[in-house]
This record gives C-alpha cells, sequence and structure tokens, in this order.
C-alpha cells in the first residue's frame, strides 16, 4: 500500500498520482465505520480521493468547453448541457462501482457479524478484500448481490423518467448485470465456488 506522508506538497501529491496510474499501483483503505450510510460515505471518500485527478482533469475540459460556447455565443443554450456530458458519464460510472463495492461490504459484514474487509482501489478497477474464510452459499450471495442490487436501481431510474440524463444513469446502472458473467470477476468467483463444491 503506497501512502504519502501527512505533510506533502501540491506538487508532489499530483506527481504521485500520475505516477500511480501510471505504475498501475493499487491502494488499499480500511472502511472502519459499521453503520451503512456512514460506510458508503467512507468509500465514495476514499474512491473520489483516488479519482480526484482524473475527475477534475475531465470536468475541467467540460467546462473550459462550456465557458468557451458561453463567450463565443453570449448565452447559455440547453444543447450547450451536452458538453457536460463525458464528466457526468464518468462520475455515474463511479457512483455506480461505489454502490457494487459498498453492498459488497455491507453485506458481507452483516454476515460476518465483525468489522472485516477494506477497500482496493486502482484508478477505475476497485474491490472490497474479505479477509474472513467463509462457507460456499455466503460467498456466493455476495458476490452476487453487487451486480444484482446496481442493475436493480437501474431498472428502477429506468421506470423513474425518460429523461435522457436519468435514462443514462439508468443504462450505466443496469450495465453492471454483466459482473455476472463467467468471465468477469463476480461471475468467475461464483463460477468457481459452484464447481468446487462438494455438495
Amino acid at each position: 500500500n503506497y501512502t504519502l506522508p501527512k505533510r506533502t506538497s501540491i506538487k508532489e501529491k499530483i506527481s504521485c498520482s500520475i505516477k500511480k496510474i501510471q505504475k498501475n499501483l493499487r491502494s488499499s483503505h480500511s472502511i472502519h465505520n459499521e453503520k451503512t450510510l456512514k460506510i458508503f460515505l467512507e468509500v465514495c471518500f476514499h474512491v473520489l480521493k483516488e479519482n480526484f485527478p482524473i475527475i477534475t482533469f475531465i470536468c475541467g475540459v467540460n467546462l473550459l468547453c462550456l465557458l468557451f460556447l458561453f463567450l463565443s455565443f453570449q448565452e447559455i443554450r440547453l444543447e450547450f448541457l451536452w458538453i457536460l456530458f463525458p464528466a457526468f458519464s464518468y462520475l455515474v460510472l463511479l457512483m455506480s462501482i461505489i454502490l457494487h463495492e459498498t453492498t459488497h461490504l455491507i453485506l458481507y459484514r452483516k454476515i460476518t457479524h465483525h468489522n472485516h474487509g477494506y477497500l482496493s482501489i486502482k484508478t477505475l478497477s476497485m474491490s472490497i478484500v474479505r479477509e474472513k474464510v467463509l462457507d460456499r452459499k455466503s460467498n456466493i450471495l455476495i458476490t452476487f448481490s453487487g451486480a444484482f442490487f446496481v442493475f436493480f436501481l437501474g431498472v428502477l431510474l429506468y421506470f423513474l423518467s425518460d429523461n435522457l440524463w436519468i435514462r443514462i444513469p439508468a443504462f450505466i446502472f443496469m450495465f453492471h448485470i454483466i459482473n455476472l458473467l463467467p468471465f468477469f470477476g463476480d461471475g468467475h468467483t461464483i463460477i468457481t465456488e459452484l464447481l468446487n463444491s462438494n455438495d
């Protein structure tokens, strides 16, 4: 786990973030809270902190484009808002991953009745590392829960409104169901648990 000293300049923090992306390094974060909302907020904090350079770059470029259009036309038009689409999509994608992994962690802790599990982050890839070995059924349930919960939220959003700014997050959320296919992490874990079963 690569961490910086508390007293670090902004220049050093930016340099460290770039090196972490270049070298594809992972960072691990203990989640100390026990209540559901606080666990979610703590996961949010760590994920947004790790992705801050990318978020700043994408949002900065989008806002500069919007400013350029405003200065060119001397007014804000509704169609200009599509300039913000990349930043909006990236933030929605991050939120869907946060919800996915938080669901894994909350259910894992409810089953184990302990404050186990920590968050491992590598740019857009993140996972909950489980420290306690569980039985096959519990492992399958925990693994299945993340993708299914986010997919279910996506379905709710889809039927909530036909507005495109609602439908886009809905499709991103529903897309999480592919994680249950055998060649993705969650799906592979479920298949492995089923194949290794002695029942």
